[in-house]
């Protein structure tokens, strides 16, 4: 189901695929090229009835320059604050 505080996840970098989707718990394999790249997200719009605040921690590989044949893991952990 689709909440409306879902987040969009970027990757840029040398071609990858995908680079914009949906953020999910389960997690999203994104096919990438060597070099560098970075991982950031656009927090949702939200209704002003529901006053929320979101603050991200993004683990150590979100930025990095990838290597040939390298794999990488990179978690953004979102915390609500009502």
């Amino acid at each position: 189901m689709k909440e409306f505080y879902d987040f969009i996840i970027h990757v840029n970098g040398n071609n990858p695929s995908p680079f914009d989707f949906p953020g999910s718990e389960s997690g999203t394999s994104v096919s990438i090229g060597p070099g560098p790249y970075a991982v950031t997200e656009t927090k949702p719009s939200v209704p002003s009835l529901v006053p929320m605040l979101f603050s991200a921690n993004y683990s150590k590989d979100c930025t990095k320059v990838l290597k040939n044949g390298e794999n990488k893991t990179c978690t953004i952990t979102n915390t609500i604050h009502l």
